[in-house]
């Protein structure tokens, strides 16, 4: 996406003719667009990936500070690259929308009385709790970057316990 955006911003990339592309047209007029677009083709090719540099679950983050990036992750990996010193476009953040099952507020009559689907059935409640677990924030860099992005994600973030990524491997030893 970022590697389109740089496209067409330098005007190598007509937005309209995105519809008719295919994988290979796209990735040709990324790779002859220069600059970052073709750095990112070129990546991908190699394998040469971005690394997860943090990978947090709501209740080990300072939630604030979702709420106020919200809808705008682009601004939050601005200052992360200002605060870890690392050009902007190296750092990517995932920070997805919360998860919103709006079935689970319908109101239906429960014993004589009106309540939403959730406070009815532990069922739907534990539904809505497993979709809350499994809601992820993520910062991605290049492998050079990864050491100083965790570091100031975490600080970022507020991060109130260590997360770590294991390998079943590393679990076996």
């Amino acid at each position: 996406l970022r590697a389109c955006q740089y496209a067409i911003s330098n005007n190598s990339l007509d937005p309209a003719g995105l519809q008719s592309m295919d994988d290979f047209g796209l990735e040709n007029v990324l790779m002859n667009s220069g600059g970052y677009a073709a750095e990112m083709i070129k990546r991908i090719r190699e394998r040469r990936l971005f690394k997860r540099s943090l990978y947090a679950s709501p209740d080990s983050i300072d939630w604030n500070v979702v709420e106020q990036y919200q809808g705008n992750p682009q601004r939050l990996e601005w200052e992360l690259c200002e605060q870890a010193h690392v050009p902007y476009g190296y750092i990517l953040v995932d920070l997805p929308d919360m998860p919103e099952m709006a079935e689970m507020k319908a109101v239906i009559m429960f014993e004589g009385r009106m309540i939403t689907l959730d406070e009815a059935s532990p069922i739907v409640r534990n539904l809505e709790q497993a979709q809350m677990e499994n809601w992820r924030v993520g910062v991605y860099t290049l492998p050079e970057y990864r050491e100083k992005v965790t570091k100031v994600a975490r600080e970022f973030f507020q991060v109130k316990k260590d997360i770590r990524q294991v390998n079943f491997s590393e679990l076996l030893r």
